[in-house]
């Protein structure tokens, strides 16, 4: 085991003890230390009339404060001043004193700081007998007084001997045992009564006191058995409390009042209270009084040696005739203040000592385990039977588990409790040392839900065995599968024993109570021993499924009434307790009735309570658990008053977790009609319930109540199930009185009446009466405490916040529970500083579930319905960054902002072709208003609280929301999901991938089970269910892959059968038999039946479908269909028709069979109804090219054959069928009345050619209410009816994908992520919500013009489905315009050939761009305005351009390459499209800022950065003005410094930079400035005022003097870690960078992080404008989002303040918000002083013109749409190639017929390739269509077949103009433009290997060049080109 654990510091009386963790972790409970109790729980010590006004004061002032106080370090604070509030009943029983010591001790027990507090005047106080005296004792002093001739009767009357306990005692009787008035309700005879009794105890007083003087007198007693008749209360108190203190300095206070003039006036009335006198009032009681001094000069000044803890108030009788003498304001204060800094002085103290308080929360669980099992052993007796069991079971290593079952109450928890702590005894003989985990289920807060104690249970066996807890999975599945591998690493010597009372306590989340979680097959030295009931959850039954023996089962039986006697008479003798007979005759009858171990514990409770002398109608047990329990209450309510008691447990077991004894002091004083009830005996300075009512009823249940931790605090909950079910019977059966104790508890945790809000109050009639209240309507301060969602930073992290855990907890549970809607949807689920505390101190998991309990209550609309989807999308990203969460909302539910609608219904202009509802404008504004409210004040608090979370809030809506359809959005698999299927039986979406099969809860999305089959066998695998839900196949389609059946309960693997074959792919399941290929298994045996050539022998591939009840099996056999028997494979009919059937289904009711057929597409129904007249004969026929009018289903497909693709029934009627006719028509059909249905499926197709439509998937929805049709990556929704398309799903994937359906139900995969999403039918009217622009592929390109607010956009998409390849030389380019949101398409999309590189001018009127097409490399120069031009400038392998700020110079430049080894630069006169400087080994050109100078990099004749100059070029004189000697690899020039630039050089190491700063002048020989440590990508971005400067290490440099100014760097781990995109704001007050997924903002004068934004998915490009201010970033996802940086603070920059009624509005208020200060912008350069202007209307946008794209295309030289060759015959020639007068040998575009063969060749060429790699092979010339090319290209993959889809674009198009129709037959292998590849000359025909992946590129390339001239070769037999003179 793990050697080394640290030590716990733990709480122990308070002592500060080191405790070593090791052992607890092992299970030992030989030394147990305490668990922190999270108490300050502080006895007050005092005289009672004399210390009023003080208590009065401090209850009033200090208290409330001091709470405060420890709640921020998770405390609880607590006084017990048992001077208020004390009962009649406590008086008439005499118990007070009792309790009072009790309750000194559990405050020394519990409190983890001070615990005892004395406040001494000048009276020692009430000295009271004792009402329990010893019998001896007693029997003394009476005889002592008969002797003495003292008549000792009263004490006979008022004392009665008890001998059911030893030593006996004589017990003071009630008083109203003898005074009957005494508890009357009538009020003259109870204060007749009461007077009777005073007398009455005064002279037993006396009696006593003198008996004790007699026998001290004759030493029969001692002088400490004496002065128990003398002492003070209060002298008992300090006794107990200072007296016995182990540590009195750290625990305890004194407080001290001397009123200096007391004595001489102590013959005034008012003194009688601070004074102890005799003789009504006429003398000082002396003898008190010297108690009192030796008790404040001796006894106190020795305890209390620290001076610190003591406190002195002198204080001065001012008006003895007015005023007592302590009512003096400024004594009082003084006194408070003192009060309270002495308190918080003491507590700091302690807490920093012990700081037991922030143990680790774990061991904390796993002690509380611990002690509970110790206490619950602590009373065993007997079961010797089942321990040996248990004991046999561990010895035998069983490979399952044990299990423990019996009814509620039959003592399974006290066994595993004993079991526990007996552990190391039974590996005694094995010299084994076992480790012991231990859960009692469902009594803590982290073992109620599986997921919890799961992780609790990793956490303490990876911590024994040595491994690392950081590990331990999150999820649920991980941590199943966690543990399960983390039970096999353990070792002999330390076996493993894990122990979980109470599987039935488990909550039902994650599906516990299918126990997929527990291991199966247990490994060596690991044993499980379980308990639970036999009749919960269907447990019992579930264990037996997996565990077959029986030996692993023990029921736990009841006692037996003889063992319940022995163990009741072994307790009462533990107890020092007897019975008389008459008593133990009546307990021998109650145990004879019922022997449960809960029963006999409550029969001894009862018993306890018995006297000797009690009469028999005072000895009654009731018969049953239940009945007892009530008898208890009854007792309890007797004692401390129903209201009080009723209303205390009513509040306990409504609660959630439990409560702390605080909340309930604090809920109770909230409840007028409790304090009504408790004010009868007293009226407090407060209006607060007294602090002794709850800890003394606490006492009296102290044995059935559980002490637990939650959330961060110790909370009280019933044990045991049977109070609960009491107590709900009893006092929460009354809907009314249930929902009003849910409401006092919300109200509390919202804080409604805390932190000093009065609440009202009103006296009852009684006490307006007997008090003579003359307001009996008031308000006051009920002193309960505010309910923040934090408490200010964490006293153990400064940098986190300390959550009120209680409130997130509790809140919403009680506001759902008594239904306050309203408050709910306001302060919980739209609430943005709720969410984001839950999400910050808890988990996204615990949002949801908040959204879960209000649906499951029928809390329901469709703003809670996008909320929680919203959330839900946000997944893992809002957990790991709740930060983010107002910009996620905005980002994603921005169309509901409007204020006038609230709905997608009034949408801003960014949301394109949004489809609206056609509803009545005035209505619809009207009911969405009032639908979504809830959902827009959420979204204005995003706006307007998010920033002090992250200062980036989206402009315009940048995710796509979330719609009511949208149910789940599942996130947990690793791979991509193959297959899906619901589960309507478990009421879950089964979905697999390559890694595991998922199941997910659909009543809460969670992923609730897993299967790990990664390693069992590889493939895509498929799903099937079957019809009972009681088996999952999982088919795979690997060659010689089984199939594995699973059961759906337990998960386990019950039959790996069949082996699939290479040849076939059919698979389907019909009842229990799956037909795979050309076997049928039966799942349930996982055995083979039958097999295809049963009924049909045939090697071809055959169509097949049974009958539903598995009794006829159809088979197609070429163009008949045979319908056989399956049983007794007999044939019993025969369908013919004209062709192979493709596709067939038998009815529901087995009735009918339809087939469809291939070639002609015909449909047929057939009777297959044996007991029908028509058996056998067709019934309907569906010929869709007659029906349908379609004479060109023949024609209309390229790609596929004609055919009757799928046909799928309808599940609410079987007379309606669906036809996927050759994947292109969808057909609603109904057999019966032959009318059809015809789904324009071409409508609706965007972007898609009528040639490539494909439905790979049709299907009815589970309800039959709508048709599902897949097509490319849309989900069509339609009315089978009528064939309306009802919705469109835009998913993010490619087809075909997974799909399943379920009901209402539909879930869906993508096969580009690991998503899977739900969809819900029944809101498909209700989801018209809009959908984003995205794009398919990444946006990486981008620019911005700063002026107008427009960003331009290079778009891509993917051109086909086969095989998802994106064609690079396509593009198009969007432009979004900020300022209305909207997004146009500035150039269409069209092959134009590869962009490059993308610049806009600020104003947006200039563009340019740097293409690549075939061989030509060329920056297109756009001037947009309607006067403007297109320039044209060529530069051969171009790989980038720079562009001043007038736009009228640009500078390109090229790389060396492989067949120019040099460089080079040219700058160019844009105007005059003319060439200024060409220059060889020239890098790096870059503009200055004042529009003078070009600067470059001349590497002189080496092409070495070492000897290389940085010239600057006038762009005036067009001259070189300066040569400065810099090496440098890129230069940087530095705005408003013109003068200045920065260099970087790249020195030998690869991450070693020099960065320097040099001026521009002619005697400049070095720099001015060279920075140190910069990282290696250099200085990324400068402030345009050029002070300030970032490098991508995040350093933020002062530019002119070289130092660091700031540095994000982060932790030591992250320092190291270098960021591509770095951007400054244009001030260089907030630097921005992106990291990975996340935009990060720092500030740069305090270093803080003050935004950090998720994109949820890799950002590729991050863009500024408005100074740097709106921020621009685009994603490999295809999004583009677009945010302001809005940081809160003073002045104007960045405030958001303004509530917007609109997005509209809201939009233009953060573009008008100036982000920078006047007298910032004004130190920038001038070049970046930029005034925005706003483009309010579209219209105004300059586009693209026809012009512009026919130069593109002619440039780009795109071939036109593929011809027939019929018609490329027809066609006219066009005219000769000629040259362009722009640009030298440009190219025109293709002639047709041209245009036809080079298609042709492009797909002959693809099968040259495919061929043979090496392209060796002939390839006949008899292929003459593209269309066989293209089936041929999607049988077979290639290593080149990417390479060449890439490559014909260069090689093909330039063949036509290569070479004329004569030559191109003559053309060799040798001349083909490229890299030449010579075969080797020595050894014959052997080929020489690539030896580099260099040489292998080449290879490639020739190997592609080859294969296109071998394919025209073979063309020009089909095809003759025109010649030159002819064309």
């Amino acid at each position: 085991m793990a050697s080394g654990h640290r030590q716990l510091s733990l709480k122990y009386s308070s002592v500060d003890v080191r405790w070593d963790v090791a052992p607890i972790l092992e299970g030992d409970m030989a030394q147990l230390p305490p668990v922190s109790s999270h108490k300050i729980r502080v006895f007050l010590s005092s005289t009672f009339t004399d210390m009023t006004l003080e208590r009065n004061a401090l209850m009033e002032h200090v208290y409330p404060g001091l709470k405060d106080f420890c709640r921020k370090y998770h405390l609880e604070f607590q006084v017990m001043d048992l001077r208020w509030g004390i009962r009649e009943q406590s008086h008439d029983d005499h118990t007070i004193i009792d309790f009072c010591m009790r309750e000194i001790e559990n405050c020394k027990n519990i409190s983890l700081g001070p615990n005892f507090v004395i406040l001494l005047g000048q009276k020692y106080g009430y000295r009271p007998y004792p009402p329990r005296i010893n019998s001896d004792e007693f029997e003394k002093i009476r005889n002592e007084l008969e002797s003495k001739n003292v008549n000792a009767s009263l004490l006979d009357a008022w004392f009665k001997k008890n001998t059911n306990v030893t030593p006996n005692i004589y017990i003071l009787q009630p008083i109203s045992s003898l005074l009957p008035h005494y508890m009357d309700q009538d009020k003259e005879a109870q204060q007749k009564a009461q007077s009777e009794w005073e007398a009455i105890s005064s002279q037993i007083q006396q009696l006593l006191r003198l008996g004790v003087s007699f026998c001290f007198e004759a030493e029969k007693i001692t002088e400490e058995e004496k002065d128990k008749y003398f002492t003070s209360v209060t002298e008992y108190e300090i006794e107990r409390g200072l007296l016995e203190a182990e540590k009195p300095d750290e625990e305890v206070l004194c407080f001290v009042r001397e009123i200096t003039d007391l004595k001489k006036n102590f013959r005034h009335k008012r003194a009688l209270k601070f004074l102890d006198t005799v003789k009504n009032g006429s003398e000082i009681d002396t003898e008190a009084q010297e108690l009192l001094r030796v008790l404040k000069d001796v006894k106190i000044p020795v305890a209390l040696t620290d001076t610190r803890n003591t406190e002195f108030f002198p204080v001065t009788w001012k008006d003895p005739e007015r005023s007592d003498p302590n009512d003096n304001a400024e004594y009082l204060k003084n006194f408070c203040r003192v009060f309270r800094d002495k308190m918080c002085w003491l507590i700091n103290r302690c807490i920093c000592q012990t700081q037991s308080f922030s143990c680790n929360s774990q061991v904390i669980e796993i002690l509380q385990h611990l002690k509970m099992a110790k206490k619950l052993s602590q009373d065993f007796k007997g079961r010797e039977a089942a321990l040996n069991k248990i004991n046999k079971y561990l010895k035998a290593d069983s490979d399952r588990p044990l299990v423990l079952f019996g009814e509620s109450g039959s003592g399974k928890s006290s066994v595993i409790a004993k079991v526990a702590t007996c552990m190391r005894k039974f590996f005694v003989e094995q010299k084994k040392k076992p480790v012991v985990v231990l859960r009692f289920l469902g009594t803590t807060s982290h073992s109620c839900s599986i997921r919890l104690a799961l992780g609790g249970i990793c956490w303490q066996i990876a911590s024994v065995y040595g491994h690392n807890t950081s590990s331990i999975p999150g999820d649920y599945p991980g941590l199943v599968a966690y543990f399960l591998n983390l039970i096999q690493t353990v070792k002999s010597k330390n076996p493993l024993v894990l122990l979980l009372d109470g599987l039935d306590q488990l909550s039902s989340s994650h599906r516990a109570h299918s126990l997929t979680w527990l291991p199966k097959s247990l490994p060596p030295n690991v044993h499980v021993i379980l308990s639970t009931l036999p009749d919960r959850y269907e447990l019992l039954d579930t264990l037996k499924l997996f565990i077959p023996s029986t030996e692993n089962f023990l029921e736990i039986l009841p006692l037996g009434s003889q063992h319940s006697i022995n163990l009741l008479k072994d307790w009462l003798l533990r107890s020092g307790r007897n019975l008389t007979a008459e008593q133990f005759a009546v307990v021998e009858e109650a145990l004879s009735r019922c022997t449960l171990p809960l029963y006999t514990s409550l029969v001894f409770e009862e018993v306890c309570r018995w006297c000797s002398y009690f009469r028999p109608e005072e000895i009654v047990l009731e018969p049953t658990v239940h009945a007892i329990i009530n008898k208890l209450f009854d007792r309890v309510e007797k004692y401390h008053g129903y209201i009080f008691v009723s209303h205390t447990l009513a509040y306990l077991t409504a609660s959630k977790n439990g409560l702390s004894d605080m909340e309930i002091e604090d809920i109770l004083s909230l409840d007028d009609e409790v304090l009504n009830d408790v004010f009868q005996h007293w009226l407090p300075p407060v209006c607060r319930i007294p602090p002794l009512l709850i800890p003394r009823l606490q006492d009296e249940l102290s044995r059935y109540i559980l002490e637990r931790e939650a959330n961060g605090i110790i909370v009280f909950y019933w044990y045991h199930s049977q109070f609960i079910q009491v107590t709900n019977k009893r006092y929460l059966s009354d809907e009314v009185n249930r929902r009003y104790v849910h409401s006092t508890l919300a109200h509390y945790y919202m804080g409604t009446w805390g932190g000093g809000k009065k609440k009202p109050f009103r006296f009852s009639q009684n006490m307006v009466q007997d008090s003579m209240i003359r307001h009996p309507e008031s308000e006051s301060d009920r002193m309960v405490p505010k309910q923040p969602l934090d408490f200010g930073p964490d006293p153990k992290d400064e940098t986190k916040l300390n959550y009120n855990l209680r409130k997130l907890s509790e809140l919403p549970y009680h506001l759902i529970a008594s239904g306050q809607t309203l408050d709910l949807k306001n302060q919980v689920l739209f609430n943005y500083e709720w969410l984001h505390a839950k999400l910050s101190a808890m988990s996204l998991h615990e949002v949801l579930s908040d959204f879960q309990q209000a649906q499951d209550a029928g809390i329901d609309d469709a703003d809670i319905q996008l909320l929680s989807s919203a959330l839900r999308v946000g997944g893992t990203h809002l957990n790991e960054n709740p930060d983010m969460l107002g910009f996620d909302l905005l980002g994603r539910l921005l169309c509901y902002y409007d204020k006038i609608s609230g709905s997608p219904l009034s949408l801003s202009p960014l949301v394109a072709n949004c489809q609206l509802n056609s509803i009545s404008g005035t209505h619809v504004g009207r009911f969405r208003r009032i639908r979504h409210s809830n959902l827009q004040s959420l979204l204005h608090q995003c706006d307007s609280r998010s920033l002090k979370h992250s200062a980036l809030i989206p402009v315009i809506q940048c995710f796509d929301s979330p719609n009511t359809m949208s149910v789940y959005i599942l996130e947990g698999h690793s791979r991509v999901v193959t297959d899906l299927v619901f589960s309507p039986k478990s009421n879950e979406l089964i979905s697999v991938s390559h890694e595991r099969i998922a199941f997910w809860d659909l009543n809460s999305g969670e992923l609730s089970r897993s299967i790990y089959v990664e390693d069992t066998y590889p493939g895509r695998k498929k799903l099937f269910l079957s019809e009972d839900g009681r088996h999952l196949v999982v088919d795979c389609d690997l060659n010689e892959a089984p199939i594995h059946v699973y059961d759906m309960k337990t998960l386990q693997l019950l039959h790996s059968c069949g082996a699939r074959l290479s040849t076939q792919r059919r698979v389907f399941l019909s009842g229990s038999l799956l037909c795979r290929q050309k076997s049928f298994i039966d799942i349930t045996t996982g055995s083979v039946v039958k097999t295809m050539d049963n009924f049909i022998m045939t090697k071809a591939y055959v169509t097949c479908a049974l009958s539903p009840d598995n009794r006829l099996i159809l088979i197609g056999d070429k163009s008949k269909t045979k319908l056989f028997e399956f049983a007794s494979e007999s044939q019993i009919a025969s369908f013919e028709g004209a062709n192979p059937p493709s596709a067939m289904a038998v009815a529901s009711d087995n009735s009918c069979a339809y087939i469809g057929y291939a070639e002609d597409c015909h449909f047929c129904v057939f009777d297959v109804d044996q007991t029908s007249q028509t058996f056998g004969q067709l019934l309907m026929k569906f010929d869709p090219k007659e029906e349908l009018s379609l004479g060109a289903v023949d024609g209309n497909r390229a790609l596929a054959g004609n055919e009757v693709s799928e046909i799928s029934l309808s599940p609410s009627d079987r007379n309606v069928v669906l036809l996927n006719i050759n994947r292109f028509f969808l057909v609603c059909l109904n057999t019966t009345t032959k009318s059809w249905t015809l789904m324009d499926t071409l409508e609706h197709c965007d972007r898609i050619d009528r040639p490539r439509v494909y439905i790979f998937f049709s299907t009815f929805s589970g309800n039959g209410q709508f048709v599902l049709s897949g097509i490319e990556n849309l989900l069509h929704i339609w009315r089978p009816d009528d064939g309306e398309l009802v919705h469109t799903i835009v998913l993010q994937t490619m087809p075909p994908f997974p799909l399943t359906v379920s009901q209402n139900l539909v879930a869906t995969a993508s096969n580009v992520n690991t998503a899977v999403r739900v969809w819900d039918l029944d809101n498909v009217q209700e989801s018209k919500t809009p959908k984003i622009r995205t794009y398919e592929a990444p946006v990486d390109c981008i620019s911005c013009a700063d002026q107008t607010r427009l960003v331009f956009v290079k778009s891509q998409y993917s051109l086909s489905s086969t095989k998802g390849f994106k064609y690079v030389n396509y593009f198009g380019i969007d432009v979004w315009n900020i300022t209305t949101g909207s997004c146009c398409e500035f150039l269409p999309f069209a092959r134009y050939g590869r962009l490059l590189q993308m610049k806009v001018s600020v104003d947006g009127t200039r563009m340019a761009l740097l293409l690549n097409a075939v061989d030509d490399w060329y920056i297109m120069m756009l001037d947009l305005r309607p006067t403007g031009y297109v320039r044209v400038l060529k530069h051969r392998k171009c790989v980038s351009f720079e562009v001043p700020d007038s736009w009228k110079f640009l500078a390109s430049f090229a790389s060396a390459s492989v067949d120019n080894n040099k460089s080079n630069l040219k700058l160019w006169d844009v105007s005059k499209e003319r060439e200024i400087l060409s220059m060889d080994n020239a890098t790096c050109p870059v503009f200055m800022h004042d529009g003078q100078h070009f600067l470059f990099v001349d590497l002189g004749q080496s092409s070495n950065c070492d000897s290389s100059t940085v010239l600057v070029y006038s762009l005036k004189s067009f001259v070189p003005v300066y040569k400065i000697p810099c090496a440098a690899d890129s230069l940087r020039p530095l705005p408003r410094h013109h003068e200045y630039f920065l260099a970087t050089r790249y020195l030998s190491e690869e991450t070693t930079i020099e960065v320097s700063l040099w001026k521009i002048a002619k005697d400049c020989q070095r720099p001015d400035v060279v920075y140190t440590d910069v990282g290696s990508r250099g200085i990324l971005d400068v402030s345009k005022d050029g002070s300030l400067g970032v490098d991508s290490r995040l350093q933020v440099f002062d530019i002119l003097s070289g130092k660091i100014k700031a540095s994000f760097r982060g932790s030591s781990s992250e320092s190291a870690k270098e960021y591509d995109i770095v951007k400054m704001t244009y001030d260089g007050l907030y630097v921005m960078w992106v990291d990975d997924m996340s935009v990060k903002v720092g500030h740069v004068t305090n270093g803080s992080i003050v935004a950090n934004m998720s994109g949820h998915g890799r950002l590729t490009c991050l863009h500024t404008m408005d100074y740097g201010y709106i921020i621009v970033v685009g994603g490999e996802d295809g999004h583009l989002l677009t945010m302001k940086l809005a940081v809160p603070g003073d002045g104007a920059q960045g405030q958001v303040s303004y509530r917007a009624q609109s997005t509209e509005d809201r939009r233009h208020f953060l573009l008008d918000t100036s982000p920078c200060s006047e007298s910032a912008i004004l130190r920038m350069d001038p070049a970046f002083q930029i005034q925005p202007k706003f483009l309010n209307c579209d219209s105004e946008l300059l586009m693209s013109t026809a012009e512009i794209r026919s130069v593109l295309l002619r440039l780009a030289d795109v071939p036109l749409t593929v011809i027939t060759t019929a018609e490329a015959a027809s066609k006219t020639m066009g005219a000769p190639f000629e040259e362009s007068p722009t640009c030298h040998k440009r190219r025109v575009s293709t002639p047709p017929a041209v245009s036809h063969v080079a298609n042709t060749l492009q797909g002959s060429a693809l099968i040259a390739l495919l061929a043979t790699e090496n392209c060796e092979s002939s390839v006949t010339p008899d292929v003459e269509s593209s269309r066989a090319a293209l089936n041929l290209a999607n049988s077979k993959f290639t290593p080149c077949h990417n390479k060449l889809l890439q490559k014909r674009s260069s090689s093909v198009q330039d063949l036509p103009r290569l070479v004329g129709a004569a030559e191109f037959q003559k053309l060799p292998v040798s001349k083909i433009q490229g890299k030449k590849h010579h075969q080797n000359s020595g050894e014959g025909n052997q080929k020489k290997e690539p030896r580099n992946s260099k040489e292998k590129l080449e290879h490639d390339d020739f190997q592609i060049n080859k294969a296109i001239v071998l394919a025209g070769t073979v063309l020009m037999k089909c095809f003759k080109f025109p010649s030159k003179e002819n064309a």
